[in-house]
């Protein structure tokens, strides 16, 4: 008996050992070297900057679905950025077109066309915002500031973005002139209903042209995501998860609501259909997907029990789920 229980310690014992070379010697902290790199000048947020961007806000650029959208505000905006930024536009490597009537896309051609072009991405659109009943501090569309935060829809999705590529170009524009490579800013206006008339029609637009990289919205500088996590945590986002619809439709023989069957009423169907579908989860791919090499970045930051489980997601997987 003892000699069992001596070769069932032993096996885990290497288990053991085994998830801690994973955790230690396999899964280290990320080396990559990063540099700073200087420039002769800084760049700074004068109030310029900040007036461009609050007016931007101000504008209502909502979408409430799919060809449901405040057009008038999608051609206030368009008018805005035009005038806003039209020494780009006057540059005479630069060009822009209005795809589908709202969507935006600048041309900055450069002067080696043996470079790949790259793209920068953004949406102007913004999703509805009840001022009073969503608990908003300010009213969303106001751009108020307060102790050093600007609250309006669009301040991070994703007007930002757009402002600040444009600010940049503006700025790099102004002090090295031409850029080697072309450039294309790409700007949707329906991308919170799908993106199916900007994104689509901007890709339909460009046709085939070849890229170096894509850069579009991407997710925030985030803390205290994870327990035992103290460090600031930026993702960098490479891919999307999908989504479905589905609607419910039930036909049942006509009645009075003051005799309802307490079987087969229309409410009570569609609520088993509605608790059947949750019962079948959709299988969990946790593992196999981008977000495995993110776990094993952050798990080199966290204590002994938590860089264990997460370097080993493979035997780990269930307690992770849970």
């Amino acid at each position: 008996m003892n000699k069992i229980f001596t070769i069932v310690f032993f096996i885990f014992f290497l288990f053991f050992l085994l998830l801690v070379y994973r955790a230690y010697v396999i899964n280290q902290p990320c080396k990559h070297e990063i540099k700073i790199i200087e420039s002769g000048s800084k760049f700074q947020i004068d109030e310029g900057i900040l007036d461009r961007f609050k007016r931007s806000l101000k504008i209502q650029t909502v979408s409430y679905g799919q060809k449901n959208q405040n057009f008038t505000a999608l051609k206030d905006y368009i008018y805005f950025i035009q005038k806003e930024y039209k020494d780009i536009e006057a540059k005479e490597f630069v060009k822009i077109d209005i795809i589908n009537s709202f969507s935006l896309l600048y041309t900055i051609q450069g002067s080696d066309p043996t470079l790949k072009p790259y793209l920068l991405a953004a949406h102007f659109d913004v999703v509805p915002a009840d001022g009073q009943n969503d608990n908003w501090k300010f009213d969303p569309f106001s751009a108020s500031i307060d102790e050093g935060f600007i609250y309006a829809r669009g301040t991070l999705d994703d007007k930002s973005s757009m402002l600040a590529q444009l600010e940049a170009l503006r700025i790099f524009l102004k002090k090295n002139g031409q850029p080697k490579r072309t450039i294309y800013l790409a700007y949707g206006h329906d991308e919170e209903a799908s993106g199916y008339q900007g994104a689509k029609s901007i890709a339909n637009f460009l046709g085939n042209t070849s890229l170096e990289f894509v850069l579009d919205e991407g997710t925030m500088i985030v803390e205290k995501v994870l327990k035992g996590l103290d460090a600031p945590l930026a993702y960098i986002s490479s891919a999307e998860k999908g989504y479905l619809t589905v609607k419910f439709y039930v036909n049942t023989t006509g009645g009075h609501s003051s005799m309802p069957d307490p079987e087969e009423s229309p409410i009570f169907i569609v609520s088993d259909a509605i608790s059947r579908m949750k019962k079948n989860k959709h299988p969990s791919f946790l593992g196999y997907g981008p977000e495995t090499n993110l776990l094993k970045r952050i798990a080199t930051n966290l204590g002994f029990f938590q860089r264990i489980v997460l370097s080993n997601i493979w035997i780990f997987r269930p307690a992770i789920e849970l």
